[in-house]
């Protein structure tokens, strides 16, 4: 019904409790497929500002429980922009479009991934931030010698 309407849905996070007793355990995992499979357009969010960073990560669990890597992809970005109607400045990479890009080592849905560089508003913008700066300090320390 969703999808003979064209109306998409915004999913919450994954990584999340399932709602209520009777609710199956996989059902924030799995859901995005189901309505994917429909027809439906999805998209995700936190649905908490404090958490936005960790969206690659709700993204990418859906995946193993079918999603379609391509459909997961499309919901972190292209999906969110046209169903919030920024879809004619954001969500993809295109001519006369906003050029907010992450360059990184890997898939950036894979928490190991590091962002090697980031551009907002086709600007190039530092990286370093206290968490980067206090992880070198501490790593460039001194191994501990042993006396004996």
């Amino acid at each position: 019904m969703l999808a003979e309407k064209n109306v998409p849905v915004i999913l919450g996070p994954t990584q999340s409790m399932p709602n209520g007793p009777a609710a199956e355990y996989d059902e924030a995992y799995s859901n995005p497929e189901k309505l994917c499979a429909a027809g439906v357009k999805i998209a995700f969010a936190t649905f908490n500002s404090s958490d936005s960073r960790t969206l690659p990560y709700e993204v990418a669990m859906a995946v193993p429980y079918g999603l379609p890597e391509e459909a997961a992809l499309e919901s972190a970005m292209k999906n969110g922009a046209e169903m919030l109607g920024f879809g004619d400045r954001l969500g993809i990479i295109e001519r006369g479009k906003l050029a907010n890009l992450i360059v990184t080592d890997g898939d950036p849905s894979k928490i190991q991934t590091q962002v090697s560089d980031l551009f907002i508003l086709a600007r190039d913008v530092s990286t370093d931030n206290q968490r980067k700066s206090l992880y070198e300090k501490y790593r460039a320390r001194p191994k501990e010698r042993v006396i004996s």
